[in-house]
């Protein structure tokens, strides 16, 4: 089931999860969510996640470590989109596959 809202990301769940507003957010969000977890990692493309950002999340919420790249929302031009990666952001062709890693709408 794919919600959407008024704004540049989709929504998506199950209502069997109690779940329905997780979403692929934009490139900003993430960078947000990355420094409020302690990254150091960064760039002049933003910071992305690093080991601080994975201990919280696998000790802090108990959930899985962030590895390889991941696509964000946010596109660069028409036929590439942002992605991060624990070494800096960077950006893949569209149709090429990597990870999605989602988060709670905000």
């Amino acid at each position: 089931m794919i919600k959407h809202r008024a704004g540049p990301c989709a929504f998506f769940g199950s209502p069997s999860t109690n779940v329905i507003y997780w979403a692929v957010a934009q490139k900003s969000d993430y960078e947000a969510i990355f420094i409020n977890l302690g990254s150091t990692k960064s760039d002049e493309d933003g910071y992305t996640y690093d080991g601080n950002v994975n201990a919280y999340i696998t000790t802090g919420v108990g959930g899985a470590a962030i590895s390889g790249s991941c696509w964000s929302a946010t596109e660069r031009d028409g036929n590439y989109a942002w992605i991060s990666r624990s070494v800096a952001w960077g950006y893949n062709e569209k149709t090429v596959s990597d990870s999605v890693r989602p988060v709670l709408g905000f």
